[in-house]
């Protein structure tokens, strides 16, 4: 049995598939069983936290109309951004950092990317010494 992952560091962190489906999804795990883990988005897009915030925030309010505002403070609250290229290891060198800083020891990699860049991602993972500290996961 794998050991409960402590963080998810969800690849496409700002693209439509988590504004339509993994933000909403989130937000009702937080209301069925509770999410008592950091998500740590990793995205191409140059943003800093507060736009990536704005865009889980602008995800609930479409896709979640009845959002419960404390629900989506706690979802919102436990978010993180790295900016990056994936075919760059200091990408994954400043994911690794964030972890670190986390104290997350067995996170779970959810690839929301197009498949063409799943065996970049995880080859580089796998180079910064992270694929010993998690598992992956591919949309």
């Amino acid at each position: 049995m794998q050991p409960k992952a402590d963080t998810l560091v969800l690849f496409g962190a700002t693209g439509d598939l988590a504004k339509r489906k993994i933000f909403p999804a989130l937000y009702n795990i937080i209301g069925h069983q509770g999410l008592d883990l950091p998500i740590v988005g990793v995205a191409r897009d140059n943003w800093d936290d507060e736009k990536f915030h704005q865009h889980a925030r602008e995800s609930l309010a479409e896709f979640e109309p009845d959002a419960n505002a404390v629900m989506v403070h706690a979802l919102i609250d436990g978010l993180h951004l790295v900016v990056g290229d994936y075919a760059q290891l200091t990408t994954f060198e400043a994911i690794a950092g964030v972890l670190d800083r986390l104290g997350s020891k067995n996170a779970l990699f959810y690839l929301a990317i197009p498949p063409s860049m799943f065996p970049k991602v995880v080859q580089s993972l796998a180079t910064v010494g992270l694929a010993d500290r998690g598992r992956v996961v591919v949309e």
